[in-house]
C-alpha cells in the first residue's frame, strides 16, 4: 500500500504515456479546454518544473527517460523515498514553484499542496510513467489519464527524432573540431538524446517498458484512470475530448470542444504505412504479446 502523508482536496490530473504517442495533442487541447497545466511550458506541453523533478528521480537512482527501469531502486529504499518525499514536498512549497504556478498566482497564495484553490490542474510529462508511484504518495486521489499508441510508428518517429539530432550534432562537432573549442571547454552533455532509439528494435522495446508501466499505474488507480487510445481518439476526437472533459471536471461548452476537436488531423496516424522498412519491422514484431493484447496485431497504423 502507498505511504501517502498529503491530502489534497483538489488533487492533480496527471498525463502518463510513451513519447511520440500523442500525449502532446491531447495535453494541448485539455489546456485550450481548461486544465491548467503550467505556466513554464516546453515545446512539448511538459511543465519544466515536473520534467526536472522527474529527470532528477531518475538520476538519482541511475536512469533516465530511456533507461527508466531503473527506478525501482528508488522505490526500494524507504529511507531514500522518506528524502524524497521532504525535498519535492519543499520545492513544490517554495518560490520554486512559480515557475509551475507563475508569478500572480504564487503572491495570491496558490499552491499546488493545497490543491490550487479548486482550478482544475496537472501536468503531463511522459517520465511520469514511472514516476507516478511517488506522485500519488503526495497527491492521493489524483486522476490519471494514459494516452497509448501503436509502438511501432512510435518506435519510427523516435528514431526520425534522433537522426535529426545526430546529423545537427555532427555539424557542430567538425566545427568545434576545427576551432579548436574543445580544448578549452567540456561537452556537458552527449551528442544526442538517446542512443537506444536510433534503431527501431531499441524504441520499440523502449515502448513496450513504457506501456507495461503505464497499464500497471491504471490498474492501481481504478476509477481514478482513463485510458486513450491514439488512434480511436483520431477517428472521434469529439467523442472523446468530452470523455476526456467529463473526466477531468472541467466545464466547457459542448460547441468548444467541437472547435478544439477540429484540429485533429484524422490521417496523421497511418502517416507510416506507405514505409517498406516500417512495414517490414512491423511484421517482425505484430504477434508479440503486448502488440496482440492492444490490437495492433493488423496493420501498421
Amino acid at each position: 500500500m502507498m505511504n501517502s502523508f498529503i491530502k489534497t482536496e483538489n488533487p492533480p490530473i496527471i498525463l502518463i504515456g510513451m513519447h511520440r504517442s500523442g500525449t502532446t495533442m491531447v495535453a494541448s487541447m485539455l489546456q485550450q479546454l481548461g486544465l491548467f497545466i503550467g505556466e513554464d511550458l516546453d515545446e512539448n506541453s511538459e511543465s519544466m518544473f515536473f520534467v526536472n523533478h522527474n529527470d532528477w528521480m531518475f538520476r538519482q537512482c541511475g536512469g533516465s527517460w530511456d533507461n527508466p527501469n531503473s527506478i525501482q531502486w528508488l522505490y526500494q529504499n524507504s529511507e531514500i523515498m522518506g528524502l524524497t518525499d521532504d525535498y519535492i514536498k519543499e520545492r513544490i512549497s517554495s518560490v520554486t514553484a512559480i515557475s509551475y504556478i507563475g508569478l500572480k498566482r504564487f503572491i495570491l497564495g496558490i499552491r499546488p499542496l493545497s490543491g490550487m484553490k479548486g482550478k482544475v490542474w496537472g501536468w503531463k510529462d511522459p517520465r511520469n510513467t514511472f514516476t507516478l508511484r511517488f506522485w500519488l504518495r503526495l497527491f492521493p486521489g489524483a486522476k490519471v489519464i494514459h494516452i497509448y499508441r501503436n509502438g511501432v510508428p512510435v518506435a519510427a518517429s523516435l528514431r526520425a527524432r534522433e537522426r535529426r539530432l545526430l546529423m545537427m550534432a555532427m555539424k557542430r562537432h567538425h566545427l568545434r573540431m576545427l576551432i579548436g573549442i574543445y580544448k578549452l571547454i567540456s561537452k556537458k552533455s552527449g551528442f544526442i538524446w538517446s542512443n537506444r532509439c536510433l534503431t527501431l528494435e531499441g524504441g520499440y522495446t523502449l515502448w513496450e517498458e513504457y506501456v507495461k508501466a503505464a497499464m500497471n499505474s491504471m490498474s492501481i488507480v481504478g476509477d481514478n484512470g482513463y485510458s486513450l487510445k491514439y488512434e480511436e481518439f483520431l477517428s472521434a476526437p469529439v467523442k472523446y475530448l468530452s470523455d476526456l472533459v467529463s473526466f477531468c471536471g472541467i466545464e466547457v461548452s459542448k460547441e468548444r470542444i467541437k472547435e478544439i476537436a477540429s484540429q485533429v488531423r484524422p490521417g496523421r496516424g497511418e502517416a507510416h504505412e506507405s514505409d517498406d522498412e516500417l512495414s517490414r519491422f512491423g511484421d517482425s514484431v505484430r504477434q508479440r504479446p503486448l502488440m496482440i493484447q492492444l490490437g495492433y496485431d493488423g496493420k501498421v497504423k
